[in-house]
C-alpha cells in the first residue's frame, strides 16, 4: 500500500510575501486599518446602480425648493444612467425653446446646437421622436434612428457625435398646447448605446424629474402672475424675462405697446427693438445675464427709456421664473432725452443738445450763446440735423421732434 501523501497547508504569506509585505497584510486584517484605508480613497467611488439612483433621486427632489441644484440634479441623472450629460429642454406652442439646461457642456454649445437646427424636426431626428412620443415613455436613438439616418443627418455627424452626445435616451415629461418638456441623457461613442441597467436607472428617475419640473413650473408661474399683478396695479409698462432672455410675462400696458409696435415688439418669444443700436445693446446685456455679470442699464427705445434690471439668480428657478425686469418709461432727464436723439437718429452729442434745445423753444442765437460757439457753427450743425431727420426747415424739425419724442406711455 503506497504511503499516504502528507498534506501541508501553505499560507500565501509564506510563499508570496517578504517581511515588509507580511506586516502590511497583518495591518489589513485589522478593522481599524480599513477605516483609514477607505478614508484615503478618492471619492465619489463607483457605487451600485441602486445607490446611484438613490443619490440622483435625492438631488432631483432638492430642486423643488433649491432651484440652483438643477445642474447637479441633471448631472446625477446622467451618472446614474452611465451617461455623460443630462438635459431638460422645453418648447412653447410655436416650437421656440423656452428652457434648455444641458450639463457637462461648453458655454457656447447650447447656442450653437440651437442655431444648427435643434428645434427643427427635419434637421433633428431626436426632436421628431420626442414630439411623437407618449408622455413618460422612453425613446432611445438606437431604437428609432438607423445608422444610415445618423450618417445622413449633419446634426449627428457635426454636433452630437464630435461633442460627446452620440447616443441619447429621452422621455417626454409634460405635453400641452403651449409647452413640451423633455428630459434626456446622452452617452459618448465610447460609453455606447443604452444597456438594460441604464434603462432601469432612467425609468426609475423619470417620475421624480416629472414631479420636480411640474413643481418648478407651478411655482414659477405663480411668481410671474404675482409680479404682473403688482406691475398692473401701478400701471407700469414692464416685461419679465427668463434667464435666457425670453419674455415670460408682460404687464397689460407693455403688452399693448408691443402689439402696436411702439418702438418694440415680441417676436418668437423675445423682445425686438426698432432701432438696431438699441437691439445690439439689449442683446449684449442679455448675454451677460446667465453669468450674473449684467448690471442695471438703460437703453433708449424710441422716445422712451428701457430700464433693464437683473433679478436675484435664485429667482430664475428652472427657467420659468423671472430673471430680469425690463421697464419702459419716459425719458426723464436732459441727458436721457439727448441719448434718445443720438440713438434714434444717429446724432452727435452736440447735435442732440442743439435739437433738444430747439424742441424746448430756444432760438438758434440763444443756443449759440449758451454753447459759447459762433452762429455759423450752430447753423452748420443744424443742417446736419435736418439731413438726419429728413426735414428742410426749423419749424419742420421742431414738429418732428415733438412728434417723435412724445412717449406713448
Amino acid at each position: 500500500m503506497p504511503p499516504r501523501a502528507s498534506i501541508r497547508i501553505i499560507k500565501i504569506d509564506d510563499v508570496l510575501a517578504p517581511d515588509a509585505f507580511r506586516i502590511r497584510l497583518a495591518l489589513l486584517r485589522k478593522a481599524s486599518f480599513w477605516a483609514s484605508f477607505w478614508a484615503m480613497m478618492p471619492w465619489p467611488y463607483p457605487s451600485s446602480l441602486e445607490a446611484r439612483v438613490a443619490a440622483a433621486r435625492n438631488v432631483i427632489l432638492e430642486t423643488i425648493s433649491a432651484p440652483a441644484r438643477w445642474n447637479a440634479a441633471l448631472a446625477a441623472f446622467a451618472e446614474a444612467c452611465g451617461g455623460r450629460s443630462g438635459q431638460i429642454i422645453a418648447l412653447n406652442g410655436q416650437g421656440d425653446v423656452v428652457l434648455h439646461r444641458l450639463t457637462e457642456t461648453p458655454e457656447d454649445f447650447i447656442r450653437d446646437v440651437e442655431a444648427f437646427g435643434l428645434t427643427d424636426v427635419t434637421a433633428n431626428p431626436r426632436l421628431r421622436i420626442g414630439r411623437a412620443a407618449p408622455v413618460m415613455v422612453p425613446r432611445a436613438d438606437q431604437d428609432f434612428v438607423s445608422p444610415e439616418e445618423r450618417a445622413r443627418a449633419p446634426i449627428y455627424t457635426e454636433m452630437f457625435e464630435p461633442h460627446g452626445f452620440a447616443h441619447n435616451c429621452q422621455i417626454v415629461l409634460m405635453r400641452g398646447p403651449d409647452i413640451l418638456v423633455r428630459a434626456s441623457v446622452s452617452r459618448t461613442t465610447r460609453q455606447g448605446v443604452f444597456d438594460p441597467a441604464a434603462f432601469q436607472a432612467f425609468m426609475a428617475l423619470a417620475p421624480y424629474l416629472q414631479a420636480a419640473v411640474k413643481s418648478r413650473i407651478a411655482l414659477g408661474l405663480a411668481q410671474v402672475q404675482s409680479t404682473l399683478a403688482t406691475l398692473d396695479a401701478v400701471s407700469a409698462a414692464a416685461f419679465l424675462l427668463s434667464v435666457d432672455g425670453r419674455v415670460i410675462g408682460a404687464s397689460a400696458r407693455a403688452g399693448g405697446m408691443a402689439e402696436r409696435g411702439e418702438g418694440l415688439r415680441i417676436s418668437r418669444g423675445r423682445l425686438k427693438l426698432a432701432e438696431a443700436a438699441a437691439q445690439e445693446a439689449l442683446d449684449t446685456w442679455l448675454r451677460r445675464l446667465p453669468s450674473g455679470r449684467a448690471a442695471p442699464v438703460a437703453v433708449a427705445v424710441g422716445p422712451c427709456i428701457l430700464d433693464l434690471q437683473p433679478l436675484p439668480v435664485e429667482r430664475s428657478g428652472l427657467g420659468t421664473g423671472p430673471a430680469a425686469l425690463a421697464i419702459l418709461r419716459e425719458a426723464a432727464t436732459a441727458d436721457e432725452r439727448e441719448a434718445v436723439l443720438r440713438m434714434r437718429y444717429g446724432l452727435t452729442q452736440a447735435e442732440a443738445a442743439i435739437a433738444r434745445a430747439l424742441s424746448g423753444g430756444m432760438s438758434v442765437e440763444m443756443i449759440a450763446s449758451m454753447r459759447k460757439v459762433s452762429l455759423p457753427t450752430v447753423r452748420s450743425q443744424l443742417q446736419a440735423i435736418y439731413t438726419k431727420l429728413g426735414v428742410r426747415r426749423q419749424a419742420q424739425l421742431v414738429a418732428r421732434l415733438k412728434e417723435r419724442l412724445t412717449p406713448p406711455l
